[in-house]
C-alpha cells in the first residue's frame, strides 16, 4: 500500500523495480500524513488472505506505529526506531497472528530496521 503523495509514489517506482512483477500495488489516500491510529485502522482492514504487507508513507505516523507495535526484537534496533525513523527507512515487523484485525500494541517482533545511513 502506497500513500497517494507524489514522493511515496516515486519511492514505490524505485522499490518496484527490485520486486517481482506479481507484487500488487494499492494506492491509499488514507495513508497520506496519517496518524499511527489511522494507519493501524488501514492495516486492520486488509483482507486476511494477504500474508505480507508493505506500507510506504509518512512520518510521524509510521514511526509512531512501528514503535507502538514492536514488543520484541533487537533492543538497539528498537531504540533506533524510537530515536529516529528517517526518510527511506525500512522496518520489518513480524506478527504471530492470522488476521490483520489481531494487530495489537507491542504484538510484533522487529526483524530488521534499515536506514539509508546503515547501507553506506
Amino acid at each position: 500500500m502506497v500513500s497517494s503523495a507524489r514522493r511515496t509514489q516515486q519511492t514505490w517506482e524505485l522499490v518496484a523495480r527490485k520486486l517481482p512483477s506479481s507484487i500488487a500495488k494499492r494506492d491509499s489516500e488514507d495513508l497520506y500524513e496519517a496518524s499511527a491510529a489511522k494507519i493501524a485502522a488501514v492495516v486492520q482492514s486488509i483482507d486476511p488472505s494477504i500474508l505480507t504487507l508493505m506500507l510506504i508513507g509518512h512520518n510521524p505516523g509510521f514511526q509512531d506505529l512501528a514503535d507502538g507495535l514492536i514488543g520484541a526484537g533487537d533492543p538497539e534496533a528498537c531504540a533506533g526506531i524510537r530515536q529516529k525513523f528517517p526518510t527511506a527507512a525500512l522496518a520489518v515487523i513480524a506478527f504471530d497472528a492470522d488476521r490483520w484485525t489481531q494487530l495489537k500494541p507491542q504484538s510484533g517482533t522487529l526483524e530488521r530496521f534499515v536506514t539509508p545511513r546503515s547501507l553506506a
